[in-house]
């Protein structure tokens, strides 16, 4: 992101961010993917995103293991 945005979201939802170091993301996913993305917020397929369940003690942990299995080198 290059600027600030401020964000309002429905009552009874939730909002996970996640920052990746300067080419990090191209691990993960398509790098075209982010095209045109620049101070957006961008809503992903959810076959892309890992299941985060609310009461989990520790969503961090599960974060970890699906980035983890989707690691690979860039193309």
């Amino acid at each position: 992101m290059t600027r600030y945005i401020e964000m309002v979201r429905p009552p009874s939802t939730s909002l996970t961010g996640i920052r990746f170091k300067p080419g990090g993301f191209s691990f993960f996913y398509d790098p075209l993917l982010l095209r045109d993305a620049a101070d957006r917020t961008v809503e992903f397929d959810r076959t892309l995103i890992p299941v985060i369940d609310p009461v989990i003690p520790a969503p961090n942990l599960s974060l970890d293991e699906f980035f983890l299995r989707r690691l690979a080198a860039p193309s």
